[in-house]
């Protein structure tokens, strides 16, 4: 393994904590379901963002990774996240 890679996903794992970690103050939920081509990095990656949302968040939050096999339901989800950010950046910058 690299060790300079493995830093920067390391990092990128504490990042995303922190942003997952503002989600679930902010709204209060209860689940925080993760997917996506990064989160194939598997279970070291997943318990950095738990680690660090213990550490930082107020609420607690189940985190964990969502396996999908329905290509149908990926298309999907993918259009539906498409729509809230460009709906989310409209109604922000108007």
């Amino acid at each position: 393994e690299n060790e300079a890679v493995k830093e920067i996903v390391l990092d990128g794992a504490k990042l995303l904590a922190y942003s997952i970690g503002n989600i679930i103050n902010l709204l209060g939920v209860d689940v925080i379901m993760l997917y996506g081509e990064n989160f194939d990095l598997g279970e070291e990656y997943l318990g950095i963002i738990r680690e660090e949302i213990e550490e930082n968040s107020v609420t607690k939050a189940k985190i964990t990774f969502a396996h999908l096999k329905n290509p149908a339901v990926e298309g999907a989800l993918s259009v539906a996240r498409t729509k809230i950010i460009e709906e989310v950046i409209e109604q922000r910058y108007q």
